[in-house]
């Protein structure tokens, strides 16, 4: 008999993978995909967040060290120990507060009231606060917000901000080579039809400075190595530095941002507004509480500069309209001049917001990053639209509650 041969069995064949077996793998590495990358957007945004606010609060630090600073050399002389010696830190500011009482109570400048010496310090601090630490431009002007004219007025004579008077060279008779006026003037020179990112930069750029080369305080400058370098850059490359944000954008600094907490401020009478209270304290976290009605005289109607009400809360007879201040010109002719009014007295007194700020109204300088939306929703601390959009002026509600401040505490 034949030997019966063992069959051999095959195992069926698998065939190529189905198209819906195909689309179901595609579909599950496409959602993995789209996972990594929100993942790794969320990542980057959280970084990016961390980064910004630790640059913050690391700017923050130099410039409270600095305002201290300024603190100290302005002190009130009517409020100092008068058994104490007077500190020689103090001899500038007294000078200046002396020599404007001097200018404004001379009979020529036709002024009428007498200015008193505590009314002299609080416009003489505020003039010297801006110049110290300049949100714009004009900041760095003098008294009422002039260019002085370098090449003909003796500087004894000159009111503009030392961080501005030393940018100018006398040898050549104009902004020195490489000084921040000189950069900035050549870039906004060359681009007159398109100058928006040197305005987006513009207050960055002066923060950087105050922190810098701010040493008129007789503190050093200072060093900012402990901040990413990341964080300083040249948005609009002109060759001036700024801080920036963890998103690339520049910071934007606010000395005086009254309009922030209202922005119907100028008159003293008027009350706080509900949303404007509340967009306020997305920025700024633990406001002083106010009251709605117009009687209200909390902290949030009270100039922090000027808790007395030394100037602001005064009638309108002593400063209800430009003031005169009497000093000889380069060519020592006794001249007088119209200085703009500092500071708002009554209702009905004009007021030039344009160089200063709203009276009787709460501020506290600010450091704002426009977040992850890159959108500000402010005014710039430059805008000249209006006479009070630099005093942060919120212009999109929705585009302020991403932004970081100098002001927030906890988790944002």
């Amino acid at each position: 008999m034949f030997a019966q041969k063992p069959q051999l069995r095959t195992k069926p064949t698998r065939s190529a993978f189905s198209l819906v077996e195909l689309l179901v793998v595609m579909a599950i590495i496409g959602i993995l995909a789209g996972l990594s990358f929100v993942l790794l957007g969320q990542s980057g945004k959280a970084a990016r967040e961390a980064s910004t606010k630790t640059g913050i609060q690391v700017i923050q630090t130099i410039l409270d060290e600095r305002i201290r600073g300024f603190e100290n050399i302005t002190q009130s002389m009517t409020l100092a120990d008068p058994d104490l010696p007077q500190r020689p830190e103090l001899r500038e500011f007294r000078k200046r507060v002396q020599e404007f009482v001097t200018r404004y109570n001379d009979p020529a400048s036709g002024n009428g009231i007498a200015i008193q010496q505590q009314e002299a310090e609080v416009l003489v601090r505020k003039w010297l606060f801006k110049s110290a630490f300049p949100q714009r431009e004009i900041d760095l002007y003098g008294l009422d917000g002039t260019l002085d004219n370098y090449s003909s007025l003796a500087s004894n004579l000159r009111d503009d901000s030392p961080l501005l008077a030393r940018m100018w060279d006398s040898g050549i008779s104009d902004w020195a080579p490489g000084s921040w006026k000189q950069l900035d003037k050549a870039a906004r020179d060359a681009a007159p039809t398109d100058v928006s990112d040197d305005d987006r930069a513009e207050s960055s750029e002066l923060l950087y400075i105050v922190l810098t080369k701010g040493d008129v305080f007789g503190l050093p400058p200072a060093n900012l190595d402990s901040i990413d370098q990341n964080l300083i850059g040249d948005t609009d490359d002109d060759d001036n530095l700024e801080l920036l944000d963890g998103w690339g954008k520049p910071l934007q600094f606010y000395n005086w941002p009254t309009r922030l907490f209202n922005r119907t401020a100028s008159s003293f009478g008027v009350g706080y507004d509900a949303t404007d209270y509340a967009n306020a304290s997305v920025l700024v976290s633990g406001l002083p509480r106010h009251d709605s009605g117009t009687a209200s005289r909390g902290a949030m109607f009270r100039d922090p500069d000027d808790n007395a009400g030394t100037i602001t809360r005064r009638n309108g007879a002593k400063f209800g309209s430009n003031f005169n201040l009497k000093y000889r010109n380069s060519l020592q002719v006794v001249v007088h001049t119209r200085v703009g009014q500092p500071f708002i007295v009554s209702n009905a007194a004009p007021f030039p917001m344009a160089i200063y700020h709203d009276p009787d109204r709460y501020h506290v300088p600010m450091i704002i990053s426009s977040g992850p939306d890159e959108s500000l929703g402010i005014a710039l601390p430059n805008d000249t639209s209006s006479p009070h959009a630099h005093l942060g002026l919120v212009t999109t509600q929705d585009e302020i509650f991403d932004n970081i401040t100098n002001r927030q505490k906890g988790p944002q």
